[in-house]
């Protein structure tokens, strides 16, 4: 199980996405690769199909659980938390902010983050989803809708609140989106680009002076191999004249690493 791949309804392999441990690859990419198709009842041979599919699902998102809290350690050793481990004698309590933490690799992060005794903001698009996985987490739930830039310096808002005087040690940006159909987002963007570049870049600005705060501040960007087929079209930046899901989530990891 140590491929990940994206399956269609009947359980065929549609796209490869990479080798776990590798590249950090979209939640929303690997939990469609599991998610439940409605039946189509006048199809006898596609419901049969997919019959047996449903019967794979729990060992997949088995599978698909272990590997997402191996990257999720994965990730978390490679924060500057090697000399701080949290409240203990000598040292301060590490803040930490997981966008997207309410499933997937997200979540699994967080909960590695809060083994190490780390405060972890816990944020979710919603304040019900949020708070349901900060309760499960250990964590402070934030919350707010990425695809809405509104909401996003809200969030920026709610997060310095939380922080009061303490820094932000690690802002991991890490929620992103796959959308199959062009949707435009409050603001009149792409939403493809609008939650997985727009809305962290912005995230981060906000947030800066207080990862500078901290004595080792970082802003970690999840990253994907998709990157290398993307391309950045700055008279067509929102996919208007022909939009691709693929296409538009790939240019989204590249504007990531521009």
């Amino acid at each position: 199980d140590q491929r990940l791949r994206l399956v269609d309804e009947a359980g065929d392999e549609v796209l490869f996405l990479g080798e776990v441990g590798e590249d950090f690859l979209d939640d929303t990419l690997l939990l469609e690769a599991l998610h439940p198709f409605e039946p189509r009842e006048e199809n006898l041979a596609h419901s049969a199909r997919r019959q047996r599919h449903e019967q794979g699902v729990p060992a997949k998102r088995r599978r698909l659980e272990r590997s997402q809290a191996r990257l999720g350690r994965w990730l978390v050793q490679r924060m500057p938390l090697n000399t701080i481990s949290g409240p203990v004698s000598g040292h301060r309590m590490i803040h930490v902010l997981v966008t997207g933490a309410t499933d997937g690799i997200g979540r699994a992060t967080a909960k590695v983050l809060a083994e190490r005794k780390c405060a972890v903001l816990v944020h979710g698009r919603s304040e019900a989803k949020a708070t349901a996985a900060a309760k499960d987490v250990g964590g402070i739930p934030v919350w707010g809708d990425l695809g809405n830039l509104k909401q996003v310096r809200a969030l920026a808002a709610q997060v310095e609140a939380a922080l009061g005087k303490a820094p932000l040690d690690v802002l991991l940006n890490n929620a992103g989106v796959f959308e199959t159909e062009r949707h435009v987002s409050a603001d009149g963007h792409e939403r493809t680009m609008a939650v997985n570049h727009l809305a962290p870049f912005l995230l981060t600005q906000l947030l800066l002076p207080k990862v500078e705060a901290a004595p080792q501040g970082r802003v970690v960007n999840v990253s994907s191999m998709a990157h290398a087929r993307g391309r950045l079209d700055l008279k067509d930046f929102d996919f208007s004249k022909r939009f691709d899901g693929y296409a538009a989530y790939a240019t989204s990891k590249l504007a990531n690493v521009v």
